[in-house]
């Protein structure tokens, strides 16, 4: 049965983390038996039949920024590819029906910018003319004919846009006409699948306007009989029109279309109406006529409404319920019924925009609310949701696209790996197949290595040394609290042969780092050292791979910081620090802001275990995992989805071996594996990624004396142990389906004293 109705828009909804406390019995119920079987549907269907989308690209509005997605080919999840900056505050975003370009609208500075699609790994460039200027207030959406010759864009002021595409290179051109007017704050455009019409939606008249598409020219022309209402209109919430800007005789608001891909009816949600609008659609002429009892409630401040690709499911996004209501079609009428179960819910906040795979298997819904997208999958006989992922992004996302095709192909093809000993960096070729090393070429480091880090796009090593031969007089130790040197260097990998050519002469440090991190994007490296509670921050030239270091002082760490890791949207970074049990949260600056500096607000310091020695951030960046080696312990934090704000999850911490030193997230977040370096073995949990909960698995898993590091390749498919004093790498077979860890012999490395592994398309 459908919740009850509010007519009126809820203003100033606490923004909070999801919980369990905070829901009915039979919505806790519900999340239970999801959290319990999230993993069931990817893990049954075979990825021919899941049909999961090639890549996938979301706008963030508040940052400024576009992201680049992974799409796993089994279970449609979403993990990150990099970010890239764009115009102010982006809010729609689409494929061209070529595959081969991005559009991207942004609102504040009225732009319409476009970018080419690497084919390989999914990586967006923007075209040399972009960003082009709309010439119009506030642009807010944009539909592209069939045919992909024609560009549609909705402005504020009561004008459609019309773009002629160039297939081409990319380029917009303005149609004859264009302008074309419509009638008070056009929200939602969209084309006819016959391209012979287009539909917008007026959110302050409650109309549609309907045109005809010249199929020559791409001009538009207004349909007889347009624009038709949308049947709430009146004095809904007076009170709220203010804080929409919206006129005294403003009524539901019209906001999101969707057409049924028959092209027989026609969708549209009301706002302020809590209601959706359904119309018949006249094949020949293209005009609306309005449904019986048109129109239908639905959840409080509805936003998107969405068709399933089978035209048998009709979603609505509903804002302030916080939920994804569902709909049978009837296929006849147009008429909706409710499905059994909905709403469904997701542990986020303000869902917005609702998108299907083609093959309707999958359904992404942006939370705008919670900087997050939840994946459902979707029944294709009942039309059920069943949540699969909530993956966080960047700040405010506000739309997603999909690019279809067969998922990109990817693995590790190079280890890196320091010998201290030797004073070197190796590099080995890496088995796709086996997961052998095959040593491949090295290169002198000028002092013992102690950390690497790589540049997101495999272009970059970096490598920071103990120089043993440099020592600080009495002048630097009163100028600075660090105590010892030593030097950065970065190498240029050559993608035919993997050899590393040094850029320039090492960056001289004050400081020996014992760890680096790159983020997401590789516009920063951050850079830390025990002896110095301190966090070093680098900006990196995308160009030239060369380093910049931050204008501002190094903002303060815990005592002692071993280990630094960084969510995967490359909005925080955590430092464990080994010298007072704790660790420390740095958030970092929006993507489109022009600050060098990116940490603009260190949180506070949170409790751990006794000696923390290792940390990472799960795929979804929800949970951060901490080995504690004092007290053998494993604490699991949920990360707050807005200020990065720590929380322990229930049930943490869990305990672990003898002496924990690292821990790894499988990539599909099914499994951890926990490395114990007093009983030289391997800790394995089965991993809920919806709550953060771990269970044990039984048996572990040996792995020699002294381990000190484990490493999984880019797929996930092979495990690497390291062990202290010796000359030969543990490696081991992952099995996706049970986490078991089989051994499979041993990879050759010298002297190692870690490893990095690469992550290259195919």
């Amino acid at each position: 049965m459908m919740a009850p109705m509010i007519r009126r828009l809820r203003l100033g909804s606490p923004r909070v983390g999801f919980r369990l406390a905070g829901l009915g019995p039979k919505w806790m119920a519900l999340v239970l038996l999801l959290s319990g079987v999230w993993m069931s549907f990817g893990s049954a269907v075979a990825a021919e039949a899941l049909q999961a989308p090639r890549f996938a690209y979301g706008a963030n509005a508040s940052d400024w920024s576009l992201t680049q997605y992974l799409v796993d080919p089994l279970t449609g999840q979403l993990s990150h590819n990099g970010n890239l900056a764009t115009n102010v505050y982006p809010v729609a975003l689409i494929v061209h029906p070529s595959g081969r370009f991005v559009l991207s609208l942004s609102m504040t500075d009225d732009t319409l910018s476009v970018y080419r699609i690497d084919p390989v790994n999914g990586h967006l460039g923007e075209i040399t003319q972009s960003p082009f200027p709309t010439h119009a207030r506030s642009p807010f959406s944009i539909s592209i004919h069939p045919s992909g010759r024609f560009v549609y864009v909705s402005a504020r002021v009561g004008q459609i846009l019309a773009f002629r595409f160039d297939e081409q290179n990319g380029v917009l051109t303005p149609v004859p006409g264009s302008p074309f007017a419509s009638q008070r704050r056009p929200r939602s455009v969209k084309v006819h699948p016959s391209g012979r019409f287009l539909y917008a939606s007026n959110a302050y008249d409650n109309s549609i306007t309907a045109y005809a598409i010249d199929q020559t020219s791409g001009a538009l022309s207004p349909l007889p009989g347009s624009p038709y209402g949308t049947g709430e209109e009146g004095d809904l919430a007076p009170e709220l029109l203010r804080t929409l800007d919206a006129p005294p005789e403003a009524g539901g608001i019209p906001y999101t279309l969707a057409i049924h891909p028959s092209g027989r009816f026609l969708y549209v949600t009301n706002w302020l109406g809590a209601s959706l609008s359904l119309f018949a659609i006249n094949a020949q002429s293209g005009a609306l006529t309005p449904l019986k009892g048109n129109p239908m409630r639905t959840g409080s401040s509805p936003y998107a409404v969405t068709v399933h690709p089978s035209g048998r499911f009709v979603y609505v996004t509903s804002w302030d319920a916080q939920a994804v209501f569902g709909y049978a079609v009837d296929q006849v009428s147009g008429q909706l019924a409710e499905l059994p179960g909905s709403p469904f819910y997701a542990p986020a906040e303000n869902p917005i925009d609702l998108t299907f795979n083609a093959a309707g298997t999958l359904a992404y819904v942006v939370q705008s609310g919670a900087n997050a997208i939840a994946l459902f999958a979707v029944d294709p006989a009942s039309g059920f949701l069943t949540l699969q992922q909530n993956l966080r992004t960047r700040f405010e996302p506000f739309d997603i696209a999909l690019l279809e095709g067969k998922p990109a192909p990817f693995s590790s093809r190079s280890a890196y790996v320091m010998d201290a000993q030797q004073k070197q960096v190796r590099v080995f070729r890496v088995s796709a197949d086996t997961g052998d090393f095959e040593t491949q070429t090295q290169v002198d480091t000028l002092g013992q290595p102690t950390a690497t880090a790589l540049g997101p796009q495999g272009r970059y090593l970096y490598v920071a040394s103990a120089d043993d031969q440099v020592t600080m007089d009495k002048a630097d130790k009163q100028q600075s609290p660090v105590i010892g040197k030593g030097r950065l260097a970065i190498y240029r990998i050559d993608a035919s042969t993997g050899e590393l050519h040094l850029l320039q002469e090492p960056y001289s440090l004050g400081l020996t780092p014992s760890a680096l991190a790159m983020d997401t994007s590789g516009h920063f490296l951050y850079v830390i050292d025990p002896k110095v509670d301190g966090l070093l921050v680098f900006a990196v030239d995308q160009e030239t791979g060369l380093l910049t270091t931050a204008p501002s002082p190094p903002p303060s760490t815990g005592k002692g910081p071993v280990a630094i890791a960084l969510d995967p949207a490359g909005r925080y970074s955590f430092v464990a620090n080994a010298g007072d049990n704790t660790v420390s949260v740095f958030t970092h600056r929006r993507e489109g802001t022009a600050a060098m500096y990116p940490i603009y607000q260190p949180n506070s310091k949170y409790a751990v275990g006794s000696d923390p020695r290792a940390l990472t951030v799960d795929p979804s960046g929800n949970f951060l995992l901490v080995v504690n080696r004092g007290d053998n312990s494993l604490s699991v934090f949920n990360i707050h989805f807005h200020e990065g704000l720590l929380e322990p999850v229930a049930g943490a911490p869990y305990p672990t071996g003898t002496a924990p030193v690292d821990v790894v997230v499988h990539p599909r977040s099914q499994w951890v594996y926990v490395l114990n370096g007093g009983g030289g073995d391997i800790s394995r949990y089965r991993f809920d990624a919806l709550q953060g909960a771990l269970k044990a698995l039984p048996g572990r898993v040996d792995v020699g004396p002294q381990p000190e590091a484990i490493t999984l390749d880019a797929t996930g498919r092979f495990a690497y142990v390291r062990n202290k004093g010796s000359k030969l790498m543990r490696k081991f077979a992952v099995d996706p389906a049970t986490g078991k860890l089989t051994p499979a012999g041993t990879v050759s490395v010298g002297s190692a004293a870690a490893l990095r592994m690469d992550r290259v398309f195919h």
